[in-house]
């Protein structure tokens, strides 16, 4: 059984040698790459690795064809923060952080139970903590603060939620307690998970902290949390709302709805005003969030579908956004006459906004288009949720094309292409472009994946 957890192991060891390699070197490069190739090996092994329905370590582990899909989507989003990552101090401390959160999001991906569900959430969570305060200064200690207080409350609600379930069923198996009798007691504690779930998917009304902590954090980890992190909360909704509280599922599909349209819309309207670009960015991804609820607020496994294939799409165009800011600046001047001065980087940027907002025939169109026929698909409530989503879409055009405006603007200064930083950004870019030819393969991947989910 071993052989199901050598992905997560390949990454502990990973972060392990890094950290002891930034004890011995002050050249990053060596411990990036380390860090990378133990990321490329832990996808080899897990490509290698066939699925299991079974359900192993006494039951609360599954390596299943749901959970190698977001196996995948962590590790490869995470080797590209990696790569167009750059700090000059504690190099062995950041990058060992960010794998230790990356094999707690792997071991939450396969977690069936929710007490080692709960253990491999924080151990995602409380690496992130440290990252977004890893700068030693004013602005950084408010946001560690911040982000530490809210963590903190998080884990709270779930883990009294979590209690409360098993008090009302008396297992913490997540197959186990779908076939248990679920009085008022489990509901309350669905609704505490909610509550703790919300701080981390980052909707309302327990979002505010987003533009504070994003825009302290250093630019790589900002796009760590939006693309990577806040997407297994999502996760862990999947497997307790769809798997073991199903039996409400009426309830808490309403739940979300109202979520959903609150949180997408705030998130919208807030960021039509912002300057400073990762506040912009961090406004955004609320807005983000309400569309993913969709796939929570529609009984469905096209809703499922729907709402990986966006979480996808949303979190590759989220790291080229924030990683822009990390080289050009956090405010909208900075990326006056961007395209004169960094073409390649200028139009990765560009494909990665028109994919945000859902223009075709880029990735994010796609997405929206899915989660739009899904929820149409469901009735009334769907409809009114598929509309929001259209107007929403519509209000981000105004924000995100600010920044496209100042990026083609004209200016004087010559060319000074980095091209270390702008090829992998590209490359990410030219996934979002040819999503097209991959989204049948991907869609037929994704529906036998989620055939666990017995709607």
């Amino acid at each position: 059984m071993i052989e199901y957890i050598l992905p997560e192991i390949l990454i502990v060891i990973t972060a392990i040698i890094v950290l002891l390699l930034g004890f011995l070197t002050s050249r990053e490069i060596y411990i990036k790459v380390i860090g990378c190739i133990g990321i490329v090996l832990a996808t080899i092994s897990l490509l290698l690795l066939k699925p299991t329905d079974e359900l192993i370590f006494g039951g609360i582990y599954s390596f299943d064809k749901f959970s190698k899909v977001f196996k995948y989507i962590f590790l490869i989003l995470t080797l590209f923060i990696i790569i167009t990552s750059n700090t000059k101090r504690n190099l062995g401390e950041y990058y060992f952080l960010i794998l230790i959160s990356l094999s707690g999001m792997m071991f939450l991906a396969s977690a069936r139970d929710l007490l080692f569900l709960y253990v491999a959430l924080e151990t995602a969570t409380l690496p992130t903590i440290v990252l977004a305060s890893f700068y030693r200064n004013r602005i950084a200690a408010e946001t560690g603060i911040k982000y530490f207080t809210v963590a903190a409350l998080s884990s709270g609600l779930l883990l009294f939620g979590i209690s409360l379930i098993y008090g009302a069923t008396g297992t913490l198996n997540i197959f186990e307690i779908s076939k248990s009798s679920i009085d008022e007691l489990a509901i309350l504690g669905g609704i505490f998970i909610i509550s703790g779930l919300a701080f981390k998917m980052a909707i309302f009304p327990f979002h505010m902290w987003v533009p504070d902590v994003y825009q302290g954090a250093p630019t790589p980890i900002s796009a760590f949390l939006a693309a990577v992190s806040k997407k297994m909360a999502f996760l862990v909704a999947f497997l307790i709302f769809y798997l073991s509280l199903v039996k409400y599922i009426s309830l808490w599909n309403i739940i979300f709805a109202l979520l959903a349209i609150i949180t997408m819309t705030i998130g919208n309207l807030a960021a039509l005003d912002q300057t400073n670009v990762k506040r912009l960015l961090a406004y955004s991804s609320i807005g983000h969030a309400g569309y993913l609820l969709i796939g929570l607020a529609v009984k469905s496994p096209l809703a499922i579908v729907a709402a990986i294939l966006h979480i996808i799409t949303h979190g590759v165009a989220k790291i080229i956004v924030f990683i822009s800011c990390f080289k050009v600046g956090e405010h909208l001047e900075n990326y006056k006459g961007l395209y004169k001065k960094a073409p390649i980087l200028s139009i990765a940027i560009i494909v990665s906004l028109l994919s945000l907002i859902g223009v075709p025939p880029l990735a994010g169109f796609f997405s929206k288009l899915y989660l739009v026929i899904a929820a149409v698909s469901a009735g009334i409530i769907g409809i009114i949720l598929a509309i929001a989503l259209i107007i929403n879409s519509a209000i981000s055009i105004f924000y995100y094309a600010k920044i496209i405006l100042n990026i083609i603007s004209e200016t004087n200064e010559k060319r000074k292409e980095d091209y270390n930083f702008a090829i992998p950004l590209i490359l990410l870019a030219i996934f979002l472009i040819i999503f097209i030819a991959l989204m049948p393969w991907l869609i037929e991947q994704l529906s036998d994946a989620v055939k666990i989910f017995s709607l």
